[in-house]
């Protein structure tokens, strides 16, 4: 009965949510964020590489944004020294140490009078307020992230053990197990899957037959949860990276499309997941990938 959730479990899935609510929010800060910067400032954007990734860009941004009112010679005015120290003093808020070379970069962008002039102000004003929000859920984000992992704790679940699959994280982790509840509750790992609404589904009736797709019969927060999870999954495990290749490298009407693929390569991770809390074994990459069979798997 995976539905009948209490106590720590039913806290676990309050704080998925409000996580998966918070990155959702983020996203639509960033993307907003892009769009003004792209429209009156596109010389700010190219400051870094990635700029959402980079501490020292949003800090600075920051600083940009909160003392030009609109009118980014207020900031130049100040000088590069007096620029950097202030974009030192929003750092930690962004979980940086040190003030790297994207400052200046930064700074000097300012100069660019790229863009349309005359929706700067507006446009700087409106990435004031998406900039707040982005910072805002990032940081309740980290929060309902720890958490999560202390949940994961009281509850028992060894995520250690479990996250030695390669590119799986306790956090990500804690979000599927939020969505699915205690796995000893499903009878299999198929039971998994099938909840998630990741199981494939004939599309057919009399003589037709379509394209077979997945039911999406399940939970949607699940399907959701392992959908990110594998994305880091993909990158840093061999296994699955080899899967992804394999069904969508075939010649023949059975190859898969990357999204199909990549469903497909969630619902392993499912399985994989269920089969390490149930049996309580341990990672290895050799039955992952079906060179050993399920009994190696009990003897470890």
């Amino acid at each position: 009965m995976p539905e009948r959730l209490e106590g720590a479990w039913a806290e676990l899935r309050e704080e998925g949510r409000r996580r998966a609510q918070l990155i959702t929010n983020a996203t639509a800060a960033k993307q907003l964020l892009r769009d003004k910067l792209g429209l009156v400032a596109p010389a700010v954007l190219e400051a870094a590489c990635e700029p959402f990734d980079s501490a020292t860009w949003l800090a600075s941004l920051e600083v940009v944004l909160e003392r030009c009112g609109g009118d980014v010679a207020t900031v130049m005015a100040m000088g590069y020294e007096a620029f950097a120290a202030a974009a030192a003093a929003m750092l930690p808020g962004w979980g940086g140490q040190r003030v790297g070379g994207t400052c200046r970069a930064l700074f000097t962008a300012l100069a660019d009078d790229r863009g349309v002039a005359r929706m700067r102000r507006a446009a700087l004003r409106r990435a004031r307020g998406a900039l707040a929000d982005l910072k805002y859920a990032r940081s309740r984000r980290a929060q309902a992230e720890a958490d999560m992992i202390a949940l994961l704790g009281e509850l028992g679940v060894d995520a250690d053990r479990i996250c030695q699959i390669p590119g799986l994280s306790p956090v990500t982790l804690a979000a599927i197990l939020a969505e699915t509840g205690d796995l000893h509750t499903y009878e299999s790992s198929s039971s998994v899957v099938k909840h998630a609404g990741m199981s494939p589904a004939r599309n057919e009736s009399g003589s037709f037959r379509g394209q077979a797709k997945i039911s999406r019969r399940g939970r949607p927060g699940l399907r959701l949860a392992a959908w990110r999870a594998t994305w880091a999954v993909l990158r840093h495990c061999d296994v699955l990276a080899a899967k992804h290749a394999a069904l969508t490298g075939r010649d023949d009407d059975s190859r898969l499309t990357p999204e199909q693929s990549r469903v497909a390569c969630a619902a392993s991770l499912l399985r994989w997941i269920w089969s390490l809390t149930v049996h309580g074994t341990r990672w290895d990459a050799r039955i992952a990938a079906g060179e050993l069979g399920h009994d190696h798997a009990m003897a470890a």
